[in-house]
């Protein structure tokens, strides 16, 4: 990664190699720290296919530092 690059959650999943056989490309969730005062996590869920496959690249969401990327298998 560049510095001063931008990095959303649909080009850290490409670089990472893409999704497992198993993954559930619909339910990808990012999950994010708390700001400073502020108690809870934020959660995003987000729709790989319609961002990835589809082209809305206006769902995808701009990872932050300590961001998690999670996607759960497809059962």
């Amino acid at each position: 990664m560049k510095v001063n690059e931008s990095l959303t959650a649909g080009k850290a999943i490409l670089r990472a190699g893409g999704f497992g056989d198993f993954a559930n490309k619909r339910k990808v969730r990012v999950i994010r720290n708390p700001v400073v005062g502020s108690a809870e996590k934020r959660t995003f869920e987000l729709n790989m296919v319609e961002i990835l496959e589809d082209g809305k690249m206006e769902a995808d969401v701009l990872l932050q530092p300590d961001d998690f990327v999670m996607c759960r298998p497809n059962w």
